[in-house]
């Protein structure tokens, strides 16, 4: 007996159902963007809940860093940057701190400028840039307002500042740059250039300075407090201090799990409303599908050829939704993320975009697309060609003819609608399940607009 494992026969078969039947095909891409863009938004906004969590334990620990260790010479900071543990690492050179007694408890280091440092500790100028020149200096604005210092590019700056060796000092500087840190940002940077700082301090940067703060990234950011000990044990350096980052500490990443929770559960609804949306649109031409799928099986179409045509066909439908999806998905999120991450300058929905969220969003709509497609495939494949074309034989009508003979459009509809009953019940629960699925998610994100309770 012969078989028949020819596979490349089914793309033939799928490029030539997309070339005489374009208009539902477009439909049902249509229907995938819509999924897709929903499973977008929904795991976007998650993620951006979580991670604003996860941003306001590192605003209160003052860096991006897995780790800093502090008190570092530079021979100490080169051997551990050269840790295989490590994946990234960037350097802070401190010459004191600021000591006016308007400063309270905040601790707000006056250091030599750091691009790379900067972005670790949230401390890029929004406003003007960081020093070039010497004499410039830029500070948050939180540590301006504190001081009294004038808003304005250019404006004098009077510091009262305390070298690492406990001596005090009053310099004048020139503002070129601020930002805004948040208030519970326990400690800060005043950013000041290289050539003041030799200026101010000249062995500031000797071999045996050590002034020198080492931010590190890990490859695995797991058990922090483990592994900066081991880094240092490995290094031989025991003796150093470190602290590590509150953001990802386990208990922190748990409770951050659990605030967006309740955010990724309309994913459950989305899977729910796309898989019977796609599939009433698959079931339209289910007659005439079967019947072309009869004479396909006649010719000696197998159940694997079957099942292989139309899981091509699924994810040729899927592929052509998933980008006008993404664009949905992020404008969605562009809309509504903003009211539902507040406190930040920063626009959250740009701020935490990344890639994850989309390729989730991806794997999801073609997994609810092949089980709209498949699903079928279940009961087809066990069924002879005669078997198949006997489903699509009309049922026995009692009463619906017209005493006339004559066949009116109402008529025709009644009659098709009857023929039609389950697949009329499933468009009805599409409807109300797309309905809910809106309403629930509308509703979430109306309760979180706080304007709304103020004005009430």
């Amino acid at each position: 007996m012969l078989a028949n494992n020819n596979l490349k026969v089914c793309w033939t078969l799928v490029r030539r159902d997309f070339r005489f039947h374009r208009v539902k095909n477009a439909v049902l891409a249509l229907a995938v963007a819509l999924v897709t863009g929903l499973y977008a938004f929904v795991f976007l906004l998650g993620g951006a809940v979580e991670d604003a969590f996860l941003l306001n334990y590192q605003y209160t620990y003052g860096s991006t860093s897995h780790i800093l260790y502090s008190g570092l010479t530079e021979h100490q900071a080169d051997l551990l940057a050269q840790h295989p543990n490590i994946k990234s690492s960037v350097r802070l050179s401190t010459i004191g701190t600021l000591s006016d007694p308007m400063m309270g408890q905040r601790l707000v280091k006056l250091a030599v400028t750091d691009q790379d440092y900067a972005e670790t500790v949230l401390s890029i100028p929004t406003t003007g840039r960081l020093p070039q020149q010497p004499g410039e200096i830029a500070l948050d604005e939180f540590t301006m307002g504190s001081l009294g210092i004038l808003k304005e590019i250019g404006a004098p700056v009077t510091l009262q500042w305390t070298d690492t060796g406990g001596q005090t000092h009053t310099d004048e500087f020139t503002l070129c740059g601020w930002w805004a840190s948040p208030t519970n940002f326990t400690e800060a940077c005043a950013w000041i250039t290289a050539d003041t700082a030799r200026t101010l301090v000249p062995d500031y940067d000797s071999e045996n300075a050590a002034n020198l703060t080492l931010g590190v990234t890990l490859h695995q950011p797991r058990d922090l407090e483990i592994q900066a000990a081991q880094i240092l044990t490995d290094q031989g350096l025991p003796e150093l201090s470190f602290t590590t980052n509150l953001s990802y500490n386990d208990a922190r990443m748990d409770l951050a799990d659990q605030q967006a929770r309740p955010y990724y559960a309309p994913a459950l609804l989305v899977l729910v409303c796309g898989f019977l949306m796609i599939f009433a649109i698959v079931q339209v031409t289910a007659e005439q599908d079967r019947a072309y799928f009869a004479g396909l099986k006649a010719l000696g179409l197998s159940p694997r050829q079957l099942r292989r045509y139309l899981l091509e066909k699924g994810v040729t439908v899927t592929a052509l939704g998933l980008l006008p999806g993404f664009l949905i998905g992020f404008l969605l999120n562009l809309a509504i993320t903003p009211k539902v991450v507040v406190g930040m300058e920063q626009n959250p929905a740009l701020y935490f975009l990344s890639w994850q969220p989309f390729a989730l969003a991806a794997v999801c709509a073609l997994g609810t697309t092949l089980l709209s497609y498949l699903l079928p495939t279940l009961r087809l494949a066990r069924l002879t060609p005669a078997q198949t074309l006997r489903l699509n034989a009309p049922q026995p009508s009692h009463g619906s003819g017209a005493k006339n003979g004559m066949v009116t459009l109402p008529r025709l509809a009644l009659r098709t609608l009857g023929r039609s009953k389950g697949r009329m019940a499933l468009s009805v629960v599409i409807l109300l399940a797309a309905v809910l699925l809106l309403t629930d998610i509308r509703l979430q994100y109306v309760s979180l607009q706080e304007d709304l309770y103020l004005s009430a």
